[in-house]
């Protein structure tokens, strides 16, 4: 929640509708909104699909938790450069 600029919110399922700075899924919601929210909640789950096919993250880890913060970073790395090299979000 910290990393959300002032005046911005993130979009997430209904159960953070609590938390100031997101934006659940609300029955008063237009259809593009709808839409809109649909789509960043489905690019979202993309995205941990691809961190949960990595075996140093699928399986029980089994180091001290600075070794799983490192491997979760370079995941990330990882997943990135796959991003800014045209790899799509959603399989075509």
């Amino acid at each position: 929640m910290d990393h959300i600029p002032d005046g911005k919110k993130g979009i997430a399922d209904k159960i953070h509708e609590n938390q100031p700075k997101i934006s659940p899924h609300n029955s008063l919601d237009n259809d593009d909104v709808r839409k809109f929210k649909g789509r960043a909640r489905a690019r979202q789950e993309s995205v941990f699909t691809r961190f949960k096919s990595f075996g140093c993250l699928k399986q029980r880890f089994r180091h001290a938790m600075t070794n799983h913060q490192m491997h979760v970073h370079a995941v990330a790395v990882i997943i990135t450069f796959e991003f800014e090299c045209g790899s799509p979000l959603f399989d075509i």
